[in-house]
């Protein structure tokens, strides 16, 4: 697959095989992701992965409960109150990963630098054959306190960019896009 059209199919998936991602295809999607330029080159990602079935099954869950108790604070969510009362549905759409990129938001560029290698890593993935979906639900809820606590990463730092991995469970099309806005274009 060439860059181009890495580029132009890439998508979020949100329907996975229950087949892995394996720790050496993860390895390597993160090498890549850390390829992305960085302020300064100051390269400020962590990364976290979770793949045991169990944790992530529990983080949906209490995402989604969080999420539902929250509903008056964030009326933007009420649209998905059917998704978080419905015990079946995961906020992670059965992805088999789990990528937490990880910064420290003091410093300057670094949440825009994690989404740079976010995006790198998606686009490895997409040419992996791997599906991957920015999990915006997992960033409100395991950017708590004691949710941190729990995963072990340290309080002063951000998740910015909850990535799920895995193999996408049938055929998927490519997403129409708006041409480019240029608001203006001076030569």
């Amino acid at each position: 697959m060439d860059f181009r059209e890495v580029i132009t199919t890439r998508r979020s998936i949100r329907s996975y095989s229950n087949e892995p991602v394996s720790r050496a295809e993860v390895q390597d999607l993160l090498v890549q992701a850390v390829m992305a330029p960085s302020a300064s080159n100051s390269q400020p990602w962590k990364f976290c992965v979770i793949q045991k079935e169990e944790q992530l099954a529990d983080l949906s869950n209490r995402t989604k409960s969080f999420l539902l108790s929250a509903l008056k604070k964030m009326p933007g969510l009420e649209s998905c109150r059917d998704n978080f009362v419905d015990p079946t549905y995961s906020i992670f759409y059965g992805a088999t990963t789990l990528v937490l990129i990880v910064c420290e938001p003091n410093r300057p560029s670094s949440e825009t630098d994690c989404a740079l290698a976010a995006e790198n890593l998606m686009l490895a993935a997409r040419e992996k054959g791997i599906g991957s979906c920015w999990m915006g639900f997992a960033s409100v809820y395991c950017n708590l306190p004691e949710v941190k606590a729990e995963l072990a990463i340290p309080e002063k730092y951000k998740i910015v960019a909850p990535i799920a991995l895995g193999y996408p469970r049938g055929n998927f099309a490519a997403m129409e896009h708006k041409p480019p806005e240029i608001l203006f274009w001076n030569e």
